[in-house]
């Protein structure tokens, strides 16, 4: 990330005030329609959603990740005890606490069960590479329907579960057809395109507005931001950093996360030296396998996230590709692994950014955390 040490470290501190609750702004609506004084939550962290506090009411809007003017979704939150107000359009208006909800992606809902809000999802996706055990056992016991995989989605299935709220994952080309056609309200959802761990984390405040539990999700959000703040302390003067890069080649082209994105974020914070820090993108970008052995050829940590198979061994890994073994990280043996099977990953690393942060710094920098248990990330075994 291209901001200086001491500038990332203010705005954590900047953060810590905003917990004691030092930092509420107010403002004012004065277009033709809103008349009235609100509270504007502006998330500290996440970019993809704004929630606007009305008496009475709550606004959401949801940004495009790829137009900064456009927007994906606006609706008015309201109570199911509270009194609709005349100005707003009922078809934008969700009536919470949501009781039915559909969540596309484990990211959606991951935080319900943090929040034991298990019980509001109906439906999920591709419940065969569920891990959360809970979610596995409503899945089992026919509690939760499988209603979607690869693209594709049983909007029959969705029907006739009668849902408050379809919860999706967009992409530039737009809604699919079918999600377009149900007669569904539906969110986007956008927490991938965060490039801050604690912007993704930060979603779960969102969620928390639509079950009625605005404080509960406020409260584990602060609590998550408080252990990652106190994590990057340990790092934010540290002198040497060790050289680190990502992923694995596929189909001839390697894609490393770009110098701005999530990943990113983690390896500064975790006191590393990212090798393509240099690359101004959020996204991941291609590169070829040459460019990368000639940037990351010697550099000291190669992380590594993947399914895989138990036994997975740097063998295995050279197996898969002769090149690998000449990399200075494989011959150091300083892969830093995570086995996205085993793990959980993509079901809970979004909401636990502290864990993956303080592995990261437990392999980077073992003398700032020690006798430390892995979550996520661990060195590769030989």
């Amino acid at each position: 990330m291209k901001i200086s040490i001491v500038s990332r470290f203010q705005i954590k501190k900047s953060y810590l005030l905003l917990l004691a609750g030092l930092s509420i702004l107010v403002s004012c609506h004065n277009n033709s329609t809103l008349q009235t004084t609100a509270v504007t939550k502006q998330s500290h962290f996440a970019r993809g959603f704004t929630i606007n506090k009305f008496d009475g009411y709550r606004e959401l809007i949801v940004f495009s990740p790829w137009s900064k003017t456009d927007t994906l979704a606006h609706f008015f939150i309201v109570r199911h005890t509270d009194v609709i107000p005349e100005h707003i359009p009922l078809e934008k208006v969700l009536r919470t606490p949501l009781q039915r909800i559909v969540a596309l992606s484990s990211t959606q809902w991951g935080p319900l069960v943090s929040l034991g809000e298990i019980s509001k999802v109906v439906a999920v996706s591709e419940s065969r590479f569920i891990s959360n055990p809970l979610m596995k056992k409503a899945v089992a016991e026919g509690v939760v329907a499988d209603v979607a995989g690869e693209g594709h989605y049983n909007i029959e299935k969705m029907l006739l579960l009668n849902p408050d709220l379809i919860l999706y994952s967009p992409d530039p080309t737009g809604l699919p057809s079918v999600l377009e056609q149900a007669a569904i309200q539906r969110i986007p959802w956008t927490d991938y395109f965060e490039n801050h761990p604690l912007g993704r984390a930060e979603w779960i405040n969102l969620l928390g507005l639509l079950v009625d539990k605005e404080q509960a999700a406020q409260d584990i959000f602060d609590s998550i931001a408080f252990a990652y703040m106190q994590l990057c302390e340990l790092t934010a003067i540290i002198e040497e950093r060790p050289s680190v890069f990502a992923d694995k080649a596929f189909a001839g082209q390697w894609y490393v996360p770009g110098g701005k994105s999530y990943m990113a974020c983690l390896f500064h914070d975790a006191g590393a030296e990212y090798v393509f820090a240099h690359l101004d993108s959020e996204a991941s970008v291609p590169l070829d396998i040459e460019t990368i052995f000639s940037k990351a050829g010697q550099a000291d940590f190669w992380r590594i996230a993947q399914s895989a198979p138990a036994g997975y061994s740097y063998n295995t890994l050279k197996a898969e590709n002769e090149l690998y073994s000449s990399f200075s990280a494989f011959k150091k043996q300083q892969i830093v692994f995570c086995n996205t099977a085993e793990t959980g990953y993509f079901e809970s690393g979004a909401l636990e950014p502290q864990k993956m942060l303080a592995d990261l710094i437990a392999v980077f920098h073992p003398e700032l955390i020690q006798n430390h248990k892995a979550s996520y990330y661990k060195l590769l075994e030989p």
